[in-house]
C-alpha cells in the first residue's frame, strides 16, 4: 500500500492577489532495493514543494505538479538522502519511478514514461524489467517470457539498464494468454496476461542462481 504524503498542495501563492496553477502529470512509485532499509522518494516540484512518497506493492498513480523536479532517496529512520537527480515529468503523462540497486551499494533513483494506450484486441501490454539485489553478483541476465507460440525475451540484462537503455523499458503488445517466466533459460514462475491490460513484470535477482518475479497492472 502506498503511504504518499502531500504538502501542502498543488499550488503556491506568490502573493496576496496571485495564484500560480500548475500543470498536473502522474507518478507511480516502487522500491526494488530488496533490502531491510525501507526507502522513500523525495520530489521537489516546480511548485518548490516537497512530495514524498513511500513505495509498496501495486502502487496508485499520484498527481502531481508536471515539469522539471529534482528526485532524491530518502532512508527511512536514519534522513540520509541519495542520489540527486533532475527529471522533467511533462504534462499530462504518466511515469513510474524505481529505487534500485547501484553496484556501489548506494540506492539509485530512476524514471521512465509509461505508454497506457489500450493494447489491440486479445492482446495485453508486457514490459519486463529486471533488478538486483544486495550480495548477488551482476552479471549480465536474460529475462522474459514465454508459451508455446509467443516470446517476449530481453537479452543481457543488468540492473540499471532502465537508465542506461531506454527503449529496453517501453512496454510491447504480446498474445493475452499464460505465460511461464524465465531468467537465464529457466523458468521460475507462471502469470496470466488479461487482454486491454497493461503490465510490469519485475525478476528480481536475489542471489546468485536465485530470482524472484512480481507481475503489477498498470492499467
Amino acid at each position: 500500500m502506498l503511504v504518499a504524503m502531500l504538502f501542502p498542495s498543488c499550488t503556491k501563492t506568490v502573493d496576496s492577489n496571485v495564484v500560480t496553477v500548475y500543470d498536473k502529470c502522474y507518478l507511480k512509485v516502487f522500491d526494488f532495493t530488496n533490502t531491510a532499509t525501507t526507502y522513500s522518494t523525495i520530489l521537489i516540484s516546480p511548485d518548490k514543494k516537497s512530495y514524498v512518497f513511500t513505495p509498496g506493492f501495486d502502487t496508485l498513480y499520484n498527481e502531481i505538479p508536471s515539469g522539471i523536479s529534482i528526485a532524491k532517496v530518502e532512508a527511512f529512520g536514519t534522513g540520509y538522502l541519495y542520489s540527486p537527480t533532475s527529471v522533467n515529468l511533462t504534462t499530462g503523462n504518466y511515469f513510474t519511478s524505481f529505487i534500485y540497486n547501484q553496484s556501489n551499494n548506494i540506492p539509485g533513483i530512476g524514471f521512465i514514461a509509461d505508454d497506457l494506450t489500450v493494447p489491440p484486441p486479445n492482446y495485453a501490454k508486457l514490459r519486463v524489467l529486471y533488478f538486483l539485489s544486495p550480495g548477488a553478483t551482476n552479471y549480465p541476465t536474460n529475462v522474459g517470457v514465454a508459451n508455446a507460440t509467443d516470446t517476449l525475451m530481453t537479452y543481457n540484462r543488468t540492473d540499471v539498464d532502465f537508465v542506461r537503455i531506454a527503449p529496453l523499458t517501453s512496454f510491447s503488445n504480446i498474445k493475452s494468454s499464460i505465460y511461464s517466466v524465465f531468467a537465464n533459460n529457466s523458468i521460475i514462475g507462471v502469470i496470466s496476461l488479461t487482454g486491454g491490460r497493461i503490465y510490469t513484470l519485475v525478476i528480481n535477482k536475489t542471489a546468485n542462481t536465485i530470482f524472484a518475479y512480481n507481475l503489477y497492472i498498470n492499467k
